[in-house]
């Protein structure tokens, strides 16, 4: 859910609510779209690290700050999930092009 309002904060789309989010999710998405639990990911260092920091906080303005630190944090992350998704799909096209170019001179 953090990443999906993160990309809507990205793309200056308004999210939605969780529940929301998690209705539609459960609706329409369930039977083909996997969604983790929170156990069930690894937690790098630095989100942890904020994520203490947050807590230990004694003024708004220092959670605020640390808040700041933890979305730009996200947003190297999201941009680092988007091109390994990116360089995925242009790997998995570039090998069926190939394929198909291979297959053609193989046949002619």
């Amino acid at each position: 859910f953090d990443l999906y309002r993160f990309s809507c904060e990205a793309e200056h789309h308004q999210a939605v609510s969780y529940t929301i989010f998690n209705t539609a999710y459960k609706k329409e998405f369930r039977g083909t779209l996997a969604i983790r639990h929170r156990t069930q990911h690894s937690r790098c260092t630095l989100c942890a690290e904020l994520s203490q920091r947050r807590k230990k906080a004694n003024m708004d303005s220092e959670r605020n700050l640390v808040e700041l630190e933890r979305k730009a944090h996200l947003k190297v992350i999201f941009a680092d999930r988007n091109c390994e998704t990116r360089l995925k799909v242009l790997s998995t096209q570039s090998v069926q092009q190939t394929t198909v170019g291979a297959s053609s001179v193989l046949f002619i």
